[in-house]
């Protein structure tokens, strides 16, 4: 007997808003276990709007893009555990799925733009074809079942107006929850390590494959047209992921179907799961040149906008940072799906028969991500910001473009681990070429769209010069041209020469190639009246001339700058001391030159007008004089990818160790490890601005100390009077037993070396040279001043710290502050890019 009705679970759900969410996570996996199918089957869409946030306000609902691993662990770990692929919820989604009248209605004002303007006018695209119904002129009603529902809500999340409006940034993105789930989800139904998908739970719903095949003669509103595909031509999508005996076994309800066909129907769980969040996530713009026309000026308007053709100006969605990190998340996950695929050797003498599992794999890229991956680059880099953000847009297409970096899912070892060095610089191997073929608009289209940028930029800032550098290393490595030019040759055939090189840079658009007929993949992402720059033309050559002239005039400025710098340090040097320390000494430029990103700022520039002269074969400016095979240490954290960056390492019983390459990469601060889980302050390795005697003294003084007073810190520090908050001036709160997520090497003695969970007086502070300076010289001050001795310094310090102790308690009493009842490690605390 279930325990709550469709009515009392709806009013429960709506009593807990505004209760902490540790407690709505409690209730609703409370209802979930002791509440049947039926009666939850009503409660679910109300259900996902809660969990979504679903137009919510922004300081209600569960704020899922909010929880954090280290403010939160306890409440991270249930969320993740409820919305886990095997957790309650999904248990729920597939039980749903199994019952026929489980059919649910997602808003149509929530699909993406383009998909909404397109059945607006008529025009059906082929994932909506299944989902769609209307009766005569009523508005369209988007039909889904609970499973298509579920992860309709969890895509939407990432782009609703109000997780935009709260603009939670993700500096890490595996310590916060939906990042997490989303990589949790993409290993669950798109397995690179294993050899089949996980099976469907039930099968007794029919399933719905979204690239099915539609009747010609079908189009919403108007039942005797013609369909139209979303690429204006007549019939239903030109391609298809699977044979045709598989899509006509989904039209057939049958009890008995073949075993192969029943391998191959579930994948459309994951199907259906990888099309969901690329339509959401990458379809927000219309930028694809098959459904444009063209103005007078030159400008383009989408055909959905022809009546409003302002629209097109003054609304467009600007994807967030985080939706970015995410889909370069997606893209670099796809790519080592991809490439787990097994290889078929063909053979004369034998059919080699591919698995449903491997024929996905190699399709989810060229028929589910390449288009809309395509179409978000081409808006991102038409409007985003001129700004450094513009990097994670930058890293996300390089990293599509450059597969062979994500061939081994077993080095996955954490998410954000990225190839070494020496992978990067390896020779792309002839292998690629059918991929480079296939995606050559995004090495040559998207390289010629990045020029006016680099025009717009300030190069004499680090930033700016680093992504400028990022791509020209790209485009240069070993074979890479070589393997563009054949794909060129191949798609279009001889290329005609311009015959004016007077256009700028932006004339992007000025030459056509000879081919007798354009290919499908131009028509397809650009639309057939797209003018094509050949990528090795002499309008290319003389656009990339013009990008290596500013490049050498910021050099010539980073280097002058630098030379200054140089020169004002020297003269603060011969200043005296009382007239360097009321600043005499310079006008603070010399600390232009310490900075270690603008030490490096001069190679990223010469290696950029390097590798751009060696791929267009221009001549080297004489100021350059970079030799080909020189090397810069290059990837410093702060300009390292947010979401890598970390040394070399492998997994051992004693833990994480670093490997020679990852030695290298410490010593040359090429990369370094971002959160260091030491334990307990007091415990870590003496340092270089610590006096040893003294750092071993203290700690032992502090153990006594602590050993004989604990009941007395402990009873203090938990005082909410005012006493309470005078110890907790001086008391180091207590650490938290259970260890963050280990992101640096440590041994297995050092992470039995638990924190302290009392507070404790720590001293340590007091071993450190700057400190000891400052203390000597206070001393020499009040002795010149005042005239008192060591004894009358000791008093005098030991007063002004018990002032300053009322003081701040002072404070805090009328803030009303709480006392934490524990914290991380102050070096093990998260950050999120």
């Amino acid at each position: 007997m279930s325990a709550y009705s469709a009515t009392a679970v709806m009013e429960r759900l709506n009593a807990a808003q505004g209760r902490p969410l540790l407690y709505q996570c409690s209730l609703l996996e409370e209802i979930l276990a002791t509440t049947s199918t039926k009666e939850l089957r009503m409660a679910f869409p109300q259900i996902l709007r809660e969990l979504f946030d679903f137009e919510l306000e922004t300081t209600t609902g569960w704020q899922l893009d909010r929880v954090f691993q280290g403010a939160q662990p306890e409440l991270f770990e249930r969320l993740q555990r409820l919305l886990g692929p095997e957790g309650p919820l999904m248990k729920l989604v597939n039980s749903l799925h199994a019952d026929p009248q489980a059919v649910y209605q997602f808003p149509f004002k929530c699909l993406p733009a383009p998909a909404r303007q397109m059945l607006e006018e008529g025009v059906v695209p082929s994932f909506y074809a299944n989902k769609l119904q209307g009766h005569n002129f009523s508005s369209p009603a988007i039909v889904l079942n609970a499973f298509e529902l579920y992860i309709f809500h969890l895509a939407y999340a990432l782009v609703c107006p109000v997780w935009q409006a709260r603009n939670q940034g993700w500096s890490d993105l595996y310590e916060f929850l939906y990042p997490r789930i989303i990589d949790e989800y993409l290993t669950y139904f798109l397995p690179c390590d294993k050899s089949s998908l996980p099976s469907v739970p039930f099968t007794n719903n029919v399933v719905r494959s979204p690239l099915g095949s539609i009747s010609p003669s079908r189009q919403y509103g108007s039942p005797s047209a013609q369909f139209t595909s979303p690429n204006g031509s007549p019939g239903g999508s030109s391609r298809s992921l699977f044979k045709p005996s598989f899509l006509q076994a989904q039209k057939q309800n049958q009890q008995s179907i073949p075993v192969y066909d029943q391998a191959e129907t579930e994948i459309w769980r994951s199907e259906t799961f990888l099309q969901v969040i690329t339509e959401f996530w990458l379809n927000q713009n219309s930028f694809s040149g098959s459904e444009v026309m063209s103005f007078g000026g030159g400008l383009q308007f989408s055909t959905v906008y022809r009546r409003d053709p302002f629209k097109l100006i003054f609304e467009h969605f600007m994807p967030t940072m985080n939706q970015v990190k995410v889909v370069r998340l997606l893209v670099k996950y796809l790519h080592y799906f991809a490439n787990s695929a097994t290889s078929v050797v063909s053979s004369p003498f034998q059919s080699v028969v591919q698995s449903p599992l491997d024929q996905f794999k190699r399709s989810v890229i060229p028929h589910i991500l390449q288009k809309k991956l395509y179409t978000f680059l081409r808006h991102a880099f038409d409007r985003w910001p001129l700004d450094s953000c513009f990097r994670m847009v930058l890293e996300t297409w390089l990293s599509y473009i450059q597969p062979w970096r994500y061939l081994d899912f077993s080095r996955r070892l954490c998410p954000d681990t990225q190839p070494s060095d020496s992978e990067q610089g390896k020779q792309v191997d002839d292998k690629w070429c059918e991929f480079v073929e296939d995606n050559l608009l995004f090495y040559t289209v998207l390289t010629v769209e990045f020029l006016p940028r680099v025009h717009r930029m300030d190069l004499t800032s680090a930033y700016s010069a680093y992504m400028v550098y990022r791509v020209s290393r790209i485009l240069n490595l070993p074979n890479l041209p070589n393997l563009i030019f054949k794909a060129e040759q191949e798609l279009f055939g001889p290329m005609s020469r311009p015959v004016d090189l007077g256009g700028s840079y932006l004339s992007g658009h000025a030459l056509q190639v000879s081919a007798i007929a354009p290919p499908s993949q131009l028509i397809e992402l650009e639309g057939p009246n797209f003018m094509y720059m050949p990528f090795f033309s002499d309008a290319m050559k003389y656009n990339m001339m013009r990008i290596v002239e500013q490049l050498t005039e910021s050099l010539d400025i980073v280097r002058k700058k630098q030379s200054a710098s140089v020169a004002d340090g020297r003269a603060q040097k011969n200043v005296g001391f009382f007239a360097s320390l009321f600043g005499a000494g310079g006008s603070g430029e010399s600390d232009y030159n310490t900075l270690a990103e603008q030490k490096r700022l001069p190679g990223h520039l010469e290696h950029a007008i390097h590798n751009f002269c060696g791929v267009f074969s221009l001549p080297r400016p004489s100021s350059v004089s970079v030799p080909p095979n020189a090397s810069i240490a290059d990837e410093s954290l702060y300009l390292a990818e947010e979401s890598g960056g970390l040394p070399e390492c492998v997994e051992t019983e004693n833990g994480l160790k670093l490997t020679d390459v990852g030695r290298r990469q410490l010593l040359n601060k090429e990369r370094k490890f971002d959160k260091f889980d030491m334990g307990d302050p007091d415990l870590e390795p003496v340092r270089s601005y610590e006096n040893r005697t003294l750092v071993r003294l203290l700690f032992h003084i502090c153990v006594v100390i602590n050993f004989y007073f604990r009941a007395n810190f402990s009873h203090l520090f938990q005082r909410q009077d005012f006493w309470g908050r005078f110890a907790r001036v001086y008391l180091s709160p207590p650490l938290s037993i259970k260890p963050s997520r280990i992101r640096s090497p440590r041994t297995v003695q050092a992470s039995k070396l638990l924190p302290s969970d009392q507070p404790r007086l720590s001293l340590r502070y007091l071993a450190s040279y700057h400190h000891l300076l400052q203390l000597a010289l206070v001393y020499v001050l009040q002795t010149f001043f005042l005239g008192l001795g060591p004894s009358g310094f000791v008093l005098l310090s030991v007063l002004l710290l018990v002032l300053y102790g009322l003081f701040v308690a002072t404070l805090k009493s009328f803030s009303h502050s709480q006392p934490p009842h524990h914290r991380s490690s102050p070096t093990a605390t998260g950050e999120i890019s």
